[in-house]
């Protein structure tokens, strides 16, 4: 069978799903390897560069991260640190842009 090469069509993939790329505000350590979502604030500057602002308190029962977020920040399995300014995938919440 003929193989398809699907990475033209990734771009418009991650759009209809609701995945940008974002720069993070503040940096990231998780304390494990497996994938994690944080949530997190997006805004962009005046050079239309997206960027990501993680809520400071991601525990479960932390329930005004969860009404102040706007989107989701998807950290991939494995990676442990993410620096300030790194491009990270994140997912907007239904509302944003508000």
């Amino acid at each position: 069978p003929d193989e398809i090469d699907v990475a033209p069509l990734r771009h418009r993939w991650d759009v209809a799903l609701g995945r940008l790329r974002a720069r993070l505000r503040s940096a990231i350590n998780k304390r494990h390897a497996r994938a994690e979502f944080q949530r997190a604030k997006l805004e962009c500057d005046e050079n239309a560069v997206l960027w990501a602002t993680p809520h400071p308190k991601q525990g479960s029962g932390m329930l005004r991260g969860v009404a102040e977020a706007d989107a989701m920040i998807l950290l991939p399995e494995g990676e442990r640190e993410f620096a300030i300014g790194e491009a990270v995938e994140v997912m907007p919440l239904p509302g944003w842009p508000a």
